[in-house]
């Protein structure tokens, strides 16, 4: 199940990384243009969802990995698939989807620390529910 949550709360960010970006383009946002706009992230961070939260590693680090790979991933995707991807699109897409993406692990993360009687003793274990 926690595979599940953060596979989708990832997907989500990414997705509303792409209506972020279509709006300030001013760029339609009916859903087979956001579509457009969110396939080669969606793919790219839902692999490195997957694979991270299969991996016993810290949250700050799945988070650095969801990151590399949607960022790599999306740009190559979107580059291949006949989009562009200049160096100002790579720049504030790689900001915004690093503050999306481990971002809610953080945040997260501080809540569970915070939280009364918080059993942090598999702080390896994904931290999505």
């Amino acid at each position: 199940m926690r595979i599940l949550g953060s596979l989708a709360l990832d997907i989500v960010l990414v997705t509303v990384f792409a209506v972020i970006g279509r709006a300030s383009h001013a760029e339609s946002l009916d859903l087979a243009g956001i579509a457009t706009t969110a396939w080669p992230f969606v793919v790219s961070v839902a692999l490195g969802s997957v694979v991270a939260s299969w991996r016993n590693w810290p949250w700050w680090v799945q988070g650095i990995f969801v990151w590399v790979v949607a960022l790599a991933g999306g740009m190559a995707l979107r580059l291949a698939s006949g989009g562009s991807t200049a160096l100002g699109f790579v720049i504030v897409g790689g900001i915004s989807l690093a503050a999306f993406l481990i971002g809610w692990r953080a945040i997260l993360r501080k809540r569970l620390t915070t939280a009364p009687n918080a059993d942090l003793s598999e702080s390896r274990a994904p931290i999505a529910e």
